[in-house]
């Protein structure tokens, strides 16, 4: 059965922090993406 509980962990925040693979969208790999992009211009 479904409680809930279970509502935090289908939060979109939750599930972008999960994608944390290489090119992903978790904050994590947007703040990479955005500083290699930011050297780059430089």
């Amino acid at each position: 059965m479904i409680d809930e509980d279970v509502y935090p962990i289908l939060s979109l925040q939750s599930c972008l922090d999960k994608r944390a693979a290489k090119g992903g969208v978790s904050p994590q790999q947007v703040a990479q993406a955005i500083a290699f992009a930011q050297a780059r211009l430089e």
